[in-house]
């Protein structure tokens, strides 16, 4: 029998799976499963500036565009990491983008 998992608290960057008690020594666990992540141009270049330290309202500046448009690109990088405004820059670090 499984146990139920409530996907609604969980991060939207990782996919969750059941798994029964017999393949674990304790009882049922989560395992998280990594998936592999895509980045539009634009959510590099947001990340990169984000890793400069900039502010929603500078990255705007910089890119032209509202600073509504700005926000929006920052909160799909980190609803797609699971994160806050740390993991989005050291993610474009990680990745070579600075």
């Amino acid at each position: 029998m499984l146990d139920r998992v409530d996907t609604h608290s969980l991060p939207e960057a990782a996919t969750y799976t059941v798994v029964p008690k017999e393949a674990w020594r304790s009882s049922y666990k989560v395992r998280k499963t990594a998936v592999k992540q895509e980045f539009t141009e634009r959510e590099q270049q947001v990340a990169v500036l984000v890793a400069q330290g900039l502010s929603n309202k500078l990255i705007a500046d910089k890119l032209c565009v509202s600073p509504h448009t700005a926000k929006f690109h920052l909160d799909n990088l980190m609803k797609k990491l699971g994160g806050n405004r740390a993991l989005v820059a050291a993610t474009a670090v990680r990745k070579g983008w600075v």
